[in-house]
């Protein structure tokens, strides 16, 4: 059989319910203090005394900064593959899907090809990754993180062609564009604080729009059920305009 098996609302959408607001927490309760305390530690050297001393700390400072937001980067990445693998593997009689077993969920890579994570999740759930509001942005979180962990090479190359404004100082200055046609250094790259609250919230969003599917699997016409339903997409939307802006038009 290839078709998926019919979706009904299960123990693993149930877990999946609070996987964005993991996420959330992650940011209001480690990212966000973090950050903070580093910032204020950056406006401590630009306001003290020792200037000379100041002009050195706040290099290294400012990589340390760079190098934080980086490994959170790769954090709220885990969270995200980690959490969409276990759906995947929880989901009733996934593992009866032509196609899909236990080794490739274990294993696929992020993609959309049959084998990849996307693939697997067609199969199972019959939809397709590419249809979700967040997926350009989830898809982008994966692409950083990647270049993150590996450095500069091939994924770097393909991140610059994407998401050329990750290197806001190359892409503004063209002095800096004209040395060549090598792409720029992944020590450029500024992962702003903006930009990981994007991240968790179209994780969140995922998330949420799951549900929102799970929940009309029992059918129209239950109140409590289609209030839920509302609820859920009233509450998505200032969440998906972090992301993705052009959602408040029309």
């Amino acid at each position: 059989m290839t078709a998926p098996h019919e979706w009904k609302h299960s123990v693993a959408d149930v877990y999946a319910s609070k996987y964005g607001a993991v996420a959330q927490d992650f940011l209001a309760l480690v990212v966000t203090p973090s950050l903070d305390a580093l910032e204020r530690r950056w406006d401590a050297l630009l306001t003290g005394d020792n200037k000379i001393r100041a002009a050195f700390e706040s290099l290294d400072h400012a990589e340390l900064i760079n190098k934080t937001s980086s490994a959170f980067c790769l954090s709220i990445q885990s969270l995200w593959e980690r959490y969409f693998r276990r759906y995947l593997l929880t989901c009733p009689n996934a593992l009866a899907v032509e196609g899909v077993t236990r080794e490739k969920l274990e294993k696929a890579h992020w993609g959309e090809k049959p084998k990849e994570l996307g693939g697997l999740f067609r199969k199972i759930r019959g939809l397709d990754l590419e249809s979700f509001d967040s997926y350009s942005t989830l898809n982008k979180l994966q692409l950083l993180a990647n270049v993150c962990r590996h450095g500069d090479g091939p994924s770097a190359r393909e991140l610059h062609d994407i998401h050329p404004s990750l290197w806001p100082e190359w892409t503004d200055t063209p002095e800096l564009r004209a040395i060549g046609a090598v792409p720029p250094s992944v020590d450029l790259i500024k992962i702003s604080r903006e930009l990981l609250t994007q991240f968790v919230n179209a994780i969140d969003v995922f998330w949420m729009d799951m549900e929102c599917r799970a929940l009309e699997s029992f059918g129209i016409g239950e109140f409590h059920i289609e209030r839920q339903i509302a609820n859920l997409r009233e509450a998505r939307i200032p969440k998906l305009l972090t992301f993705k802006p052009e959602s408040a038009q029309g």
